[in-house]
């Protein structure tokens, strides 16, 4: 990922990346694995993503906004709210990690 990619360049990349392994290893042609990868639950995730609303965002700050949704999601699936967030981890002293 480079600095001020778009998160559809990133895609794109990938997907490129993907075909031209599918298409060494198995000796297709480059457009054949592309459609085959395409094809794919996670190449069809891939293409949606391109073409969706974080297509021309940047994709360092859609990365970033990822990570914090899915700490909300799995402080949800725990019954946390914000004031509940714990501090430090189970069994961790105080200050356990400062050098």
């Amino acid at each position: 990922m480079h600095t001020k990619q778009k998160v559809s360049e990133m895609v794109d990349e990938v997907l490129t990346r993907q075909a031209q392994n599918r298409a060494r290893q198995r000796g297709e042609s480059l457009e054949d694995a592309l459609q085959a990868i395409m094809e794919t639950e996670a190449g069809s995730q891939l293409k949606e993503l391109r073409v969706g609303p974080h297509g021309e965002e940047g994709a360092e700050q859609w990365q970033e906004g990822l990570v914090q949704e899915r700490a909300q999601e799995r402080e949800e699936a725990l019954g946390w709210s914000a004031a509940d967030r714990p501090t430090s981890h189970p069994g961790e002293e105080e200050g356990a990690n400062r050098g």
